[in-house]
């Protein structure tokens, strides 16, 4: 039990850093438009569901206008995330910015993510810009040059757009890593306070004596949709235990 005990305080002492889930790099000097009125958005697939930590995209857009970044789970339905950014004037549609969305946001294995920009773009339809890469280096890749849009006043992806050529949105999606955030070791018994499960997943707890052990067993399944769960299994006076957690 005190090689247990040691095992599991050297995983609570090593920091959680974020993991990039889904990337599209950017191609230099190509963009797609989206028009004034418009929220353009590609589609954006994990390899399991996940809790987003950070949205990075690459656009072009005119002067100061009204800006949201969006995220949805569905065509024709309202939006599971929303918010308001501050562009960065552009001064043509090629000269991309880097933008930073923080956020903690679950969300399942399918999504759309675009921006939207008001008041504002260049040509007589306002038409700001997004970079696009011409594959998916991480994640899992949708249909190449297929786009989504709907009205800003209408709050939905409505429409498909199709651009006639093999990209993708460039962007890059992190996620946060599941957490064990505290450790309790009694006579014959574990327990494990496990943080960050995505919900949208189905999430595991598995068991092995050696961490270099290919044969890891899985002991239990979580509660599906819970974020924060405390675990507890019996021990069976084992000399070492170690856990991990896998979501699928």
């Amino acid at each position: 039990m005190r090689r247990l005990i040691g095992i599991l305080a050297a995983l609570l002492a090593t920091p959680a850093f974020a993991a990039s889930i889904y990337e599209v790099p950017e191609v230099a000097g190509e963009v797609v438009g989206a028009w004034d009125v418009n929220i353009l958005a590609d589609d954006v697939h994990f390899e399991t569901a996940a809790f987003v930590s950070k949205i990075r995209m690459r656009l072009a857009i005119a002067g100061t206008q009204t800006c949201k970044l969006w995220v949805f789970d569905a065509l024709n339905r309202p939006p599971i995330h929303e918010t308001a950014f501050t562009s960065i004037p552009a001064a043509n549609e090629f000269d991309v910015s880097t933008y930073d969305f923080d956020m903690r946001l679950q969300v399942p294995k399918d999504i759309y993510v675009g921006f939207s920009a008001q008041v504002g773009g260049w040509g007589i339809n306002g038409v700001d810009y997004w970079s696009w890469g011409s594959g998916v280096t991480q994640g899992i890749a949708g249909t190449a040059g297929q786009y989504y849009y709907g009205t800003v006043t209408g709050r939905q992806l409505t429409a498909r757009y199709d651009a006639g050529n093999t990209s993708y949105g460039c962007m890059q999606i992190l996620a946060e890593p599941v957490r064990i955030d505290d450790v309790e070791v009694a006579t014959g018994q574990v327990h494990l306070t496990i943080s960050s499960l995505p919900i949208y997943a189905t999430n595991a707890v598995q068991q092995s004596g050696s961490a270099a052990d290919t044969n890891w067993a899985e002991v239990e399944t979580l509660p599906v949709g819970v974020s924060n769960h405390v675990w507890s299994a019996t021990n069976h006076g084992a000399p070492s235990s170690y856990y991990r957690v896998i979501t699928r």
